[in-house]
């Protein structure tokens, strides 16, 4: 099992370290499962990283950076290498760019998607309810691949109203207003003026419903999980929980995502257990989403798959200081292609991380801005010190360009496919278009 939870960034999470408790009910699963602390996502949106997820490519090599891209007809995805080998395979996704449309339905047997408005998107308690009507269906006729994606962490951070107050004893404060007026004014029309109005209410109100919306999500999956075990299916299973990309919660002056390349967007959870494991290890070795192809493939004994990945098998079996070289000091690269909000690309070696931004909707980021920031001393990424360190600068410049002139040597080729008009008016809404 796969389960995304859509725009869950890691430091929101009890396991990650946030002071509220937000995800203690997922323990079923975290207490038995390895964590890796630093995991990233190589886009901040979801139709790159979940394409990357599927392919095991990086987005500069698929190609899907843009409203309207797919997965070109025959791409070798996960869900198509697991039902060649014989596999059963099923999908819940209620994010609007996760498609029959957009070629994500590849390989899947039962492929159940929402096309619409974010503000009516199912709630997780439908998807994990699906789910559970699906693996009845095709029990007991042998290995089944579920893949799930979640919404309600998405903004407008929605949760039935019988959840609101699990987590602070009372609802969310009002107060910050998902794409409102001041939100559409600064994210999509440049108004930068309008930060001096953010104040200490409206983001501790969205701090509030961010929270409440991850704290239902895991209360719902760990019913999700104890259902699962109840038939018996939890111990021999393997499980793999993360999310596409994080959220910004105005960390450098902005909300939502695909708006930047900062750490809050790019860093995600990743749990994975493994069948029969019970003890909960925790890795600290950098790894990506674009990984977990080539690790379920050599877990689960698949045709080989060419992709930009690196297994994981060795560091979810072996010791924290038995790195295999392989997966020491790598090269992590993400990029965004929004040319009316943010166009940008990054990579991170070790402890320091380049940002490039060609574009941005923020005014005070010139074009062709470069940032460079160390993520031991400052894993906040607040001190520039590109212009302390140039000679660094120059080298990750240059291996940024050469990996992505890399990518452009084998693309997959591109498709697309039309939006209808409902979910375009519900991206354009949501600063997608």
């Amino acid at each position: 099992m796969l389960i995304v939870v859509d725009t869950l960034r890691a430091d929101r999470l009890t396991q990650y370290g946030h002071d509220r408790d937000t995800s203690s009910a997922l323990a079923r699963l975290t207490d038995a499962a390895t964590r890796f602390d630093e995991c990233y996502s190589p886009a901040p949106w979801t139709a790159p990283a979940v394409a990357s997820l599927f392919t095991g490519l990086a987005p500069g090599r698929h190609g899907i950076d843009d409203v309207g891209a797919a997965l070109p007809e025959g791409t070798p995805t996960l869900a198509r290498s697991l039902r060649r080998a014989g596999w059963q395979t099923g999908a819940v996704s209620f994010n609007p760019h996760i498609t029959r449309a957009a070629g994500f339905d590849q390989g899947f047997d039962e492929f159940l998607s929402y096309r619409g408005e974010m503000k009516r998107v199912p709630d997780v308690r439908a998807g994990t309810a699906a789910a559970l009507d699906w693996i009845d269906d095709v029990r007991p006729d042998g290995a089944f691949f579920l893949y799930m994606q979640p919404m309600n962490v998405h903004g407008p951070y929605r949760v039935p109203s019988d959840a609101e107050a699990l987590l602070l004893g009372r609802p969310p404060r009002e107060g910050f207003a998902f794409f409102g007026p001041l939100m559409e004014q600064l994210m999509n029309e440049g108004k930068i003026e309008r930060r001096q109005d953010v104040g200490r209410a409206m983001l501790e109100s969205l701090g509030e419903q961010y929270d409440t919306a991850v704290h239902h999500t895991a209360v719902e999956l760990g019913a999700f999980f104890d259902a699962l075990d109840a038939r018996g299916l939890w111990q021999d299973s393997l499980v793999v929980l993360t999310a596409d990309h994080g959220e910004e919660l105005f960390d450098h002056g902005g909300f939502a995502h695909r708006y930047s390349l900062h750490r809050e967007v790019l860093r995600v959870p990743l749990f994975v257990k493994l069948p029969g494991q019970t003890t909960a290890r925790v890795v600290d070795e950098p790894v990506s989403l674009v990984d977990l192809r080539a690790t379920f493939g050599e877990l689960l004994a698949l045709d080989s798959a060419q992709g930009d990945g690196r297994s994981l098998v060795p560091l979810l079996a072996g010791s924290a200081a038995a790195v295999p070289a392989e997966l020491r000091d790598r090269a992590f690269v993400a990029q965004a292609g929004n040319e009316k909000r943010f166009v940008g690309r990054s990579v991170r070696v070790g402890d320091d991380e380049l940002i490039v931004t060609e574009a941005s909707y923020d005014a005070e980021v010139a074009a062709e801005a470069v940032r460079l920031y160390d993520l031991a001393e400052d894993p906040g990424q607040q001190r520039d010190l590109s212009s302390q360190l140039p000679e660094r600068v120059a080298q990750l410049r240059a291996l940024l360009d050469q990996i992505e002139d890399d990518y452009r040597e084998a693309p997959l080729p591109a498709q697309r496919y039309e939006l209808d008009r409902p979910v375009r008016r519900a991206l354009e809404a949501l600063g997608y278009l």
